[in-house]
């Protein structure tokens, strides 16, 4: 198996967690991240899951932070997450300069973007150009648009998690609640919210000396669980 680094290692952990729906936890882990483990997939993971949940200033001060410095498929990720908060904070010229940079590096969602800036400037434009599979961001950015009805037919391109948080999206079609309900607890979104089954935030302490002891430190202080383990294989 290729190695990674213990950032890699941590990222890959953090999502398979987030897949389990335990993405507030994640959240606050990787905040208390040290620097020298904080890379970019680590920075990133935690802007989307912060997005998630709405928790935009802090999240847009990163975007400032890290897209100066940020390459390659880096900097696209953060010129993206720039052009959501530029959306939000009302200011659509500078949005649509940035869209307009994010098309110079060949971005490969740009028309995605693009459909968002529209829905934006024009509430009966009606977006198409849905990626095959939606990230975590790609899904904040149609739910901050009021666009999440385009998805009722296609709840597979999204991320499981997200499922919990379309239920609490006010006037939301009754129907279209009632399946996104559905789909959530045969993915175990909804139980795992209800019976408060995310494991707490035990494991931040260990991860400043030694990320191996993190998966140790879950929950109880047990080994993952056969659910985790089964999620952790499939990455």
């Amino acid at each position: 198996a290729p190695e990674c680094s213990k950032g890699d290692w941590l990222v890959k952990r953090a999502e398979a967690l987030v897949a389990l729906g335990a993405e507030d936890k994640v959240e606050q882990l990787l905040a208390a991240v040290p620097a020298a483990l904080a890379t970019s997939a680590v920075k990133q993971l935690r802007a989307e899951l912060l997005m998630l949940r709405e928790v935009t200033a802090p999240t847009c001060d990163m975007a400032e932070e890290e897209i100066v410095k940020a390459t390659g498929d880096d900097s696209i990720f953060w010129q993206k997450l720039r052009i959501l908060c530029k959306v939000q904070a009302g200011k659509k010229d500078e949005a649509s300069l940035a869209l307009d940079m994010l098309r110079e590096a060949n971005a490969k969602d740009e028309a995605f973007l693009q459909d968002i800036l529209h829905a934006f400037a024009d509430k009966n434009f009606q977006i198409k150009a849905l990626p095959a599979k939606l990230s975590l961001l790609d899904f904040s950015a149609l739910r901050m648009a009021g666009e999440i009805d385009r998805v009722k037919d296609r709840l597979d391109i999204l991320p499981p998690v997200t499922l919990k948080y379309i239920v609490n999206i006010p006037k939301l079609d009754t129907k279209f609640r009632e399946k996104v309900e559905n789909k959530a607890m045969l993915t175990g979104m909804l139980a795992q919210a209800s019976a408060s089954k995310t494991p707490p935030l035990a494991f931040a302490a260990p991860l400043a000396s030694d990320i191996t002891t993190l998966v140790n430190a879950l929950g109880t202080g047990e080994p993952p669980s056969e659910a985790d383990n089964a999620v952790i294989a499939r990455l």
